[in-house]
């Protein structure tokens, strides 16, 4: 069941610490919105574990799944951990929440393996953002320090699980990522991976919405103006206020979206060493992404 097309709710997508969260946080500053927090972050939402990393193809029956995310795009997920971003009188009326209007915006960083299939049975606005793998590296060295252990990492584990993904999509590069053992492999497949499906299937979804951590930070009223435009979204004087505070100075917290964003698209080259450098372009570039194939 299509939810309603006159507001249709938000999807913003991308790999942990490519900016989603900023991204998020401007989009909230429109008027009457809902705010949901990364849903399918099993993690923290118990629920969201059979559907983490999950692929499906559109015509893909998946009665659980659906129920979940029906829930979840239609503003009706209780869960504490989904809500933790709401705002206002929204924030206030937790409750109630699925009374009030107002347009749902989901933000999550592990569903984009069954994009194709949420965009086919829910319908939203989908956005899409990406980050110099370098630069996503980066940011992962810095806020994810157990997970930089050897051993193929579990997000990889879990993509390799899914015959129907390695069939439709990752067969070509199954050996490579079966064989991931460091840290930067594991981030520079699975950042190839990802993107090559979401790329593959952006390339017949003309609609979807494309953008770059990068472009955001070099010019962020203008790309977020534009954004705002595509999206229908009222831009307001709250809007104006979190770019001027998030843009200029750094928090010092990994999970703040504050930066001095005319700094971070090439921040990378001064964190990680040449041979950590090489080994992510290496990886990245057995994917042949149009996207920063430049460095």
């Amino acid at each position: 069941m299509l939810l309603s097309k006159d507001k249709p709710p938000i999807l913003i997508v991308g790999l942990p610490r490519s900016g989603t969260t900023w991204l998020a946080s401007v989009l909230n500053t429109s008027k009457n919105i809902k705010l949901f927090h990364e849903p399918f972050n099993m993690d923290h939402v118990s629920e969201a574990s059979p559907h983490w990393l999950k692929y499906l193809r559109a015509d893909d029956n998946d009665l659980a799944f659906k129920h979940f995310c029906q829930k979840v795009f239609s503003g009706k997920s209780n869960h504490p951990y989904i809500k933790c971003k709401l705002t206002g009188h929204y924030s206030r009326l937790k409750k109630r929440l699925s009374w009030l209007p107002g347009r749902v915006i989901v933000k999550d960083v592990h569903s984009c393996a069954a994009l194709d299939w949420i965009d086919h049975n829910i319908a939203p606005q989908i956005v899409i953002i990406t980050r110099h793998p370098c630069g996503l590296a980066s940011s992962w060295l810095r806020t994810f320090k157990s997970s930089q252990n050897n051993g193929r990492g579990r997000a990889l584990n879990r993509l390799l699980a899914q015959p129907k993904l390695l069939e439709d999509y990752l067969h070509p590069f199954e050996d490579d990522l079966r064989n991931s053992d460091t840290f930067f492999d594991n981030i520079a497949l699975y950042w190839g991976a990802i993107y090559y499906i979401l790329h593959k299937q952006y390339q017949t979804h003309p609609n979807w919405i494309f953008i770059t951590h990068e472009e955001l930070c070099r010019d962020p009223i203008k790309e977020y103006k534009e954004l705002f435009k595509k999206l229908n979204l009222e831009w307001t004087s709250k809007t104006d206020q979190i770019l001027a505070t998030s843009t200029v100075a750094d928090s010092g917290s990994s999970y703040s979206p504050m930066r001095v964003s005319a700094n971070e698209p090439s921040k990378w080259l001064k964190q990680l060493t040449p041979e950590q450098i090489e080994i992510i372009q290496k990886k990245t570039s057995l994917f042949k992404l149009p996207f920063y194939s430049k460095g």
